[in-house]
């Protein structure tokens, strides 16, 4: 449902004022598992190693698909600027795209993936290098954090330099060691957690009805999320919460590992979707469920072809 909400935002079709903050949830959630593998003994190499086996042959494929998109309906631009247009593809295929030495790419949306990788990467190194790095943690987060949000206005979603300091890998770092210290929590005080599942799981209700306030709310509300996401995800790491109750297991795991697929190609898709409203009229509410239906369905066809022809 969370990626789903994003591709939305990304669509012609979006209905939301802050779509993007689900991004934040990602980052949260990624800094949870890169704690718990610091933990299990790996290095800052097989981390690395480890993120990029994961997604790296999924996101080239896709990326390739939305170049071809992309050179289709800029072809005039291509074929005037051909060293320019080349030399914007390179720092993409290498995970460069909006760190700071290079801006917004092609696929515009996988910012995301680069800020994960080696943003994760530097703080996964941060932490492997002495134990007691993890005591800083706070630090980042009560820093990072604020200057982030002043940065602009209250909006989570900030692109761009402020000095010296590149906004979206401050704003994905600061994330991550949010999630850290959620790991760090959770499973220090697990037990204290379990004796207030029935508050922890009203709290985490209630947040997802102000996460939905959010969403059509003012950008300057999107600060909230970094309360919010924490208290949604200590939920869910409650096997007898109600959000655990309510979720399919199997169904919920098949959605999970399908939605980096439908984050991966939602923009090529997208960029098609754009060319065709050039020549046809939609009403926007049939436009949206259509979407829906359509990277939907991409996004099955994506994921069952990459399995069949690449996992053999």
């Amino acid at each position: 449902m969370f990626m789903l909400v994003i591709c939305i935002w990304h669509s012609p079709f979006n209905v939301f004022t802050s779509g993007f903050i689900f991004v934040d949830f990602f980052f949260i959630l990624s800094g949870y598992f890169l704690y718990k593998s610091l933990l299990k003994g790996y290095t800052p190499g097989a981390y690395i190693k480890k993120r990029i086996i994961h997604f790296y042959d999924k996101y080239i494929i896709a990326y390739f698909i939305t170049l071809f998109v992309w050179v289709i309906q800029h072809r005039m631009d291509f074929l005037n600027n051909p060293i320019d247009n080349i030399l914007r593809v390179i720092p993409e295929c290498f995970l460069m795209q909006d760190i700071g030495c290079f801006q917004m790419g092609i696929n515009n949306p996988l910012w995301y993936l680069s800020v994960l990788v080696l943003g994760g990467c530097c703080l996964f190194s941060f932490l492997s290098i002495n134990n007691k790095n993890k005591y800083l943690l706070p630090v980042i987060v009560v820093f990072i954090y604020p200057y982030v949000l002043n940065s602009n206005e209250g909006n989570i979603e900030v692109f761009g330099f402020d000095g010296i300091f590149y906004l979206p890998m401050m704003r994905g770092v600061a994330d991550m060691s949010l999630g850290c210290l959620l790991y760090i929590g959770i499973n220090k005080y697990y037990n204290d957690f379990l004796k207030y599942s029935k508050v922890i799981d009203m709290c985490s209700l209630l947040s997802f009805v102000f996460i939905i306030v959010i969403l059509f709310s003012d950008v300057a509300n999107t600060r909230y999320v970094i309360i919010f996401f924490p208290i949604i995800i200590i939920s869910c790491f409650n096997n007898d919460s109600i959000i655990n109750k309510i979720n399919y297991p199997n169904f919920s795991i098949y959605l999970g590992s399908l939605s980096l697929y439908m984050y991966l190609i939602h923009s090529s898709v997208n960029r098609c979707i754009l060319s065709l409203l050039q020549y046809i009229n939609i009403n926007k509410s049939y436009g949206l469920i259509l979407y829906i239906f359509i990277i939907t369905f991409i996004s099955i066809i994506f994921k069952t072809c990459y399995e069949k022809i690449f996992r053999k």
